[in-house]
């Protein structure tokens, strides 16, 4: 009785695909979470829901990285964007997807040149394409930041930015990513 209830469910649900979101630090950051001198910590995984992606992102721009927002289409719903984080100091670059069409391009990667802030930043999308840099301060590394590729086969999307802003730049900057969950056993 129970397999017969489990596979009514899972027939109900054929052709839906749902997702978890999850937040992605910068790797090897350790800075100390009680020193406002590094601004404030943030978030936008409360600002977003798992059924919206990506369609461009604004990055502001002086010689460093000072604000940065997702512009997100919803399944269902109008298009919204997450709150600014940092300030509209600075130029206005737009890197926007290409989302018409059956393969959707989804933002998979961000590459960041850090020191004390967020000096510069790359966007890398599912098709391999890559923006300009955002930003003149490079340092000695770069720094790779994306999804867990051992939780899906397909490419965990990302939507969102969590870190540390102050008035018009980033000591510590994250992503916030989409993972696609199982399929249905049933197909349409």
């Amino acid at each position: 009785k129970l397999e017969k209830r489990m596979l009514f469910l899972e027939f109900l649900n054929r052709g839906r695909t749902t997702y978890t979101l999850e937040d992605v630090k910068m790797p090897d950051r350790l800075l100390d979470e009680a020193d406002i001198s590094l601004g404030k910590m943030f978030s936008d995984m409360g600002k977003i829901n798992e059924n919206c992606y990506a369609v461009s992102v604004d990055v502001y721009v002086t010689d460093w990285v000072s604000g940065l927002s997702i512009n997100l289409q919803q399944k269902r719903g109008e298009p919204f964007a997450t709150p600014l984080r940092g300030s509209s100091d600075g130029t206005k670059r737009t890197f926007t997807l290409k989302v018409d069409g059956k393969n959707r391009e989804k933002i998979v990667r961000i590459e960041l040149n850090v020191g004390n802030i967020v000096g510069r930043i790359r966007f890398v999308t599912s098709a391999g394409r890559k923006s300009p840099w955002y930003g003149r301060l490079p340092s000695k590394q770069i720094t790779v930041i994306e999804g867990d590729r051992s939780k899906s086969i397909d490419f965990a999307e990302i939507v969102g930015f969590s870190g540390r802003s102050r008035f018009n730049d980033f000591t510590d900057l994250g992503i916030i990513v989409r993972y696609p969950n199982d399929s249905c056993v049933f197909s349409n």
